[in-house]
Formats: C-alpha cells, structure tokens, sequence
C-alpha cells in the first residue's frame, strides 16, 4: 500500500526556513574591507614620477565602488573614479595631466596614483578612499620628496673681525641640507659664527 505524501503550501512552510535563505544574500550585500598601502614613507626625487599603490583586503572587485584620492592637506579630490570612470574635473588645476588614476588592478581591489615630475609641494601624505554601497574605509600613504643638489664649491670672500669668511654654494638640495665644515685633516672646525642662505642654499663661516 502506497503511502501518500501530503502536499505544502508555500504559505505553510516555517518562517526560520525562508530566513536561512535570505541570510547569504544580505552577507553578499554587506562585505566589509581594510584598504592597505605601503607601511612606511615613499621617497622620490624632485623631477622623477613616483606611484602610490593601495588595495582592498581581502581582494574583491572595487569596479562597482566609489574610489577616491586626495590629499590630506588639500581640499580637493584629486581623482575620483565613480560609476565606471575618473572623473577628472574635480581635480586642481596645477595638478590636471601631472597625475594619474590607474585602474588596471580596479577588478581585483587594487588602484594606484601616478604623480609625473615630482615636485617638493607634492610632499604630504595621501589618502585612498573606497566606498561600496554598504561599507566605507581608506589608507593614508605618506610621501617624502628628496632633491639632489649640486656639487659644493668653496670661496674666500674676505677677512673680517679677525677672521676669514669662507663661502660654501650649493643649489637644488631639498629638504635643506645640514653643513659642517672641517679642516683638512678632517677635524671640525670651531666656527665663530655661522649664516644660512636658504634660497640659495649658501653656507657662509
């Protein structure tokens, strides 16, 4: 004898079922990220191109997202890439065609700025913003810009009180250098005075 199997309405079914199902989509919706970068200063040299990295963790695709870079110090988006593009016209007019959003990596969480000819104002650190529909978070990135000077040239320019004023010039050096002046035997001189040049870099004793 067959037994017979009784037939469910939708309606019937328990309220917990429909809630398991429902419970994966919700986590789908919400993913929550860090946003990582370099953990110590990038430095570049004045006149160079430098590129400033950051991605999500764990890796998922940001094509969807809201991304943006700015400067800390600066009120100013910089590059914001929304609904599938940079939208390059919030950036500042001294920075429009020297920097760079790169989106190669976008589908696996990861984005770069790229700064041309690297300037001492670029110094400053940098934020890298991602927003879902759900979730928000950044990274800030910090960069230090170097200049290498010139070759210093020493001079006597006269005496005076008693003593001689020596001249050491050098140009292009940023951050400002420190100079120390030694004899020929290479032991510290005991300066009587001492007098810094800062737009020209020039070091006089």
């Amino acid at each position: 004898m067959k037994r017979k199997i009784p037939f469910l309405h939708w309606d019937s079914l328990p309220s917990f079922i429909i809630f398991l199902i429902c419970l994966p989509l919700h986590k789908l919706d919400s993913a929550q990220f860090t946003v990582l970068g370099p953990a110590t200063p990038i430095s570049a040299i004045v006149g160079e191109d430098i590129v400033l990295p950051c991605y999500l963790s764990p890796r998922m695709s940001a094509k969807n997202m809201e991304v943006t870079w700015s400067r800390r110090q600066v009120l100013s988006a910089g590059h914001l890439y929304r609904d599938g593009k940079d939208r390059a016209e919030f950036q500042m007019p001294q920075d429009q065609g020297r920097t760079e959003f790169l989106k190669e990596n976008i589908a696996n969480g990861s984005v770069a700025l790229r700064i041309r000819n690297v300037r001492p104002s670029d110094e400053g650190q940098y934020e890298c913003f991602f927003q879902s529909s759900t979730f928000y978070a950044g990274a800030t990135l910090e960069l230090k810009i170097a200049g290498l000077g010139s070759n210093p040239h020493i001079s006597i320019e006269d005496y005076q009180d008693g003593g001689i004023r020596v001249v050491c010039q050098s140009t292009g050096f940023y951050p400002e250098p420190e100079v120390l002046w030694r004899d020929a035997t290479g032991k510290h001189l005991q300066l009587l005075s001492v007098e810094y040049i800062v737009s020209s870099l020039k070091s006089t004793t």
